[in-house]
C-alpha cells in the first residue's frame, strides 16, 4: 500500500509534505495486490492523523467529507490488482484539514482493513504543518509639514486572499512603529483589532512630524502569532 499527502495550494505544487494550518490536503491511498497473479482489492480505507506535543490526536482538525472512503478500481490505467481511494477521475476527494494550533510535524496514517482475498496493510505521509504567511500593509495621512500624521497598519491572512483557499484565521497580536528619523510614535506599538473584512485586522499609530523638511520612512512590523508569520512594511511621508 502507498500513501501521497497532496497540497491543495499551489506554491508547493502539492509535493513537498509542508502545508500551512486550515489549508487542506488530499489524501490519496493505492492499494495494490502484490501477488503473482493479482487481483483489485475491494474494501475501505481509514484515515487518522497525529500526534500533539501529548501524544494525543488532535482533536479539532478534520477529515471530510469521512475519515473512511470505499476503494474504487483503477479505471485510468485499467491495471489489475490496483485500486485508488477515492478514483482519481469518480472522487470525491477525502480532505484533511490541520488545525490551528496544531503547527509542527504530523505523521497521516491511511488503515485498508482488507477483504476475502487481501490481508489488510497501511502505510503513512509525513506532514509538517506550518504557520500561514501574513502580508502587511501600512498608510499614513495627513502627510506634511508639522502635521500630526495618523498611520495604520493593515495585516491580511495571506493564503486565503491569495490562494483564495481555505477558511481564513485573522491575526492577532502587535504591530510595532519605527522611523528613519527622531519621531516619537503614540503608541511605540499597537495591538490588531478585527476589522469587517474577513481574514483582516488593523490598528493604528500617531505622531507630530518633524519641523524640518524632508522624506521620514516609516516602517509597521508584525511580529506575527500561533498561526501567523510575522510582517512588515514601510511608506514616506513628508515632513
Amino acid at each position: 500500500m502507498r500513501f501521497y499527502g497532496l497540497c491543495s495550494t499551489p506554491s508547493d505544487g502539492g509535493t513537498s509534505g509542508v502545508v500551512a494550518v486550515n489549508v487542506p490536503v488530499w489524501c490519496f491511498p493505492e492499494v495494490i495486490d502484490t501477488s503473482a497473479n493479482p487481483t483489485t482489492p475491494n474494501g475501505s480505507v481509514t484515515f487518522s492523523a497525529c500526534c500533539d506535543p501529548t501524544g494525543a490526536p488532535f482533536p479539532i482538525s478534520t477529515f471530510t467529507p469521512s475519515s473512511t472512503c470505499t476503494l474504487e478500481s483503477n479505471s485510468v490505467s485499467r491495471i489489475e490488482g490496483i485500486a485508488f481511494c477515492p478514483n482519481v477521475i469518480n472522487g470525491p476527494p477525502v480532505f484533511y484539514t490541520p488545525s490551528p494550533g496544531s503547527e509542527g510535524p504530523q505523521t497521516m496514517t491511511a488503515t485498508y482493513a482488507g477483504d476475502l482475498t487481501h490481508s489488510g496493510s497501511s502505510a503513512t505521509f509525513s506532514l509538517q504543518v506550518t504557520k500561514r504567511p501574513s502580508s502587511t500593509t501600512v498608510s499614513c495621512s495627513p502627510n506634511g509639514i508639522g502635521h500630526t500624521i495618523r498611520c495604520e497598519a493593515t495585516v491580511i491572512d495571506f493564503p486565503y486572499f491569495v490562494y483564495s483557499c481555505c477558511n481564513p484565521i485573522t491575526p492577532t497580536g502587535t504591530v510595532a512603529w519605527s522611523s528613519s528619523a527622531s519621531l516619537i510614535f503614540r503608541p511605540t506599538s499597537c495591538t490588531l483589532s478585527d476589522t469587517n473584512i474577513t481574514g483582516t485586522a488593523s490598528c493604528i499609530a500617531t505622531y507630530r512630524v518633524s519641523p524640518n523638511p524632508g522624506y521620514q520612512q516609516i516602517v509597521a512590523t508584525y511580529d506575527g502569532d500561533t498561526d501567523h508569520f510575522g510582517s512588515s512594511s514601510n511608506t514616506r511621508v513628508v515632513g
